[in-house]
């Protein structure tokens, strides 16, 4: 299948030595072994060849569909697992998932596959699946943790530190183990180098203490200064509001060029990128940016030119800001902070202190160290290339502030710094 094929359906074949990898973290199944999703077989193959067991797949592409049946000697079955009713008959469900999001839903697929596991395993069943990393950390991924946490005996979490396990893909994954039935004792979280060398145990975190609420992505990621420094702190949005930038559909249009002819009182500076001004703090003077903003009805001359026959010229009202809280990170870290308040874009937050909360206070804060080894803990690293991505709830809910000066500010400026260089490091 083409690559971007693959791409499309959120398919990538797995690697033998991953296969390798994830059933060598499960003891003997002693019974039935299935993949939900197994392609041409390779995970049943390699089960098949491992434990001698029987196995059991199901597939919906046909062309996969039929070369797992020419190679598997098990049931493989052309029929979608999500819809399949459940047997409570398996030992064993390992695979590879696919990880596109369905169209018009707000979560991935694989988190169907995750539901649905428990209708397939008996009691004391495993599943063990390499999933998109994004659910350690998203909203929706709490169904996922929520489900773990109520049903299973997690037993590993483990996230590759090398190279991407599927060459080609953007996408990080992790593999997760769990028996079904309650009882979880300390879930491991661990980092592999190469999938044939041993797994790093990063933490053990008693099962009991997690919450399905909260992101699990910091507990492959952060190091123990964040979580004891963490302790008593308040979320961002308690100190201020966080709003989103101006999102217009047609930037061409209401971002226009400087030869526009639009008369000068129609144009508004506008921060559209962190790249756009100079160091942390900049004022509007140095703003080369201007967004098409027209109070005037009819409108002037040159602005009217510009409009044409267009019918919705109007962007939604947008209250100026001065602090600003990036979208998006890569290498460097700054919240810029502007002489007087500016309209922005959408790959930016506006942040506006509430009442009682000092301007220069929030500025400071956002630019600490702290913050930016918490943005590398709340942020996501699911978007490839070695961005960080910050959702505006994740930047309302999970960048938490200290009220007063931390202690250890060298060990945290270090600790941040090892963070971003281990998110970029990732992504190569």
């Amino acid at each position: 299948m083409p690559a971007a094929e693959r791409h499309g359906r959120g398919q990538y074949f797995t690697p033998l030595e991953l296969i390798s990898f994830v059933l060598g973290l499960c003891p003997d199944p002693d019974g039935l072994v299935m993949d939900p999703a197994c392609g041409s077989g390779r995970f049943l193959l390699a089960a098949s060849a491992r434990w001698g067991c029987p196995v059991r797949g199901y597939e919906t592409d046909a062309g996969a569909l039929e070369v797992a049946r020419a190679q598997v000697d098990g049931e493989v079955i052309g029929d979608d697992f999500v819809s399949a009713e459940g047997r409570g008959d398996v030992s064993l469900i390992v695979g590879n998932p696919p990880y596109v999001r369905r169209r018009g839903a707000k979560r991935d697929l694989y988190v169907d596959f995750v539901e649905r596991a428990a209708a397939h395993l008996r009691p004391g069943g495993r599943l063990a699946l390499v999933l998109s990393n994004a659910w350690m950390d998203t909203s929706y991924g709490e169904v996922i943790r929520s489900l773990l946490l109520r049903d299973y005996a997690i037993e590993w979490i483990v996230e590759g530190s090398g190279e991407n396990w599927f060459p080609g893909a953007k996408v990080r994954t992790v593999v997760v183990v769990a028996r079904l039935g309650a009882g979880g004792d300390r879930v491991r979280f661990g980092s592999v180098a190469e999938l044939s060398g041993g797994v790093d145990l990063l933490r053990a975190v008693d099962q009991g203490a997690m919450r399905g609420d909260e992101a699990w992505g910091p507990y492959l990621r952060a190091p123990d200064l964040w979580f004891s420094s963490r302790e008593g702190m308040q979320p961002l949005g308690q100190f201020a509001e966080i709003r989103r930038g101006f999102t217009t559909n047609d930037n061409g249009f209401f971002y226009p060029p400087a030869d526009s002819g639009i008369e000068e009182r129609c144009l508004e500076p506008l921060l559209k990128g962190p790249k756009r001004v100079p160091g942390a703090l900049f004022s509007a003077e140095e703003v080369r940016d201007r967004v098409f903003l027209c109070p005037e009805d009819p409108p002037p001359p040159g602005a009217a030119a510009w409009i044409g026959d267009r019918e919705a010229w109007t962007l939604r009202a947008q209250e100026p800001a001065r602090l600003f809280l990036l979208k998006g990170y890569h290498r460097t870290f700054r919240q810029p902070m502007c002489t007087t308040p500016i309209h922005y874009d959408q790959q930016i937050y506006g942040v506006y202190p509430r009442a009682g909360v000092s301007l220069d206070w929030l500025a400071r804060s956002l630019n600490s160290p702290w913050t930016q080894l918490d943005l590398e803990m709340a942020g996501r690293v699911n978007f490839g290339d070695g961005v960080l991505w910050l959702a505006l709830n994740d930047a309302r809910h999970k960048l938490r502030l200290p009220a007063e000066p931390l202690e250890h500010e060298a060990e945290i400026a270090a600790a941040a710094a090892a963070a971003t260089e281990r998110r970029l490091r990732l992504a190569k």
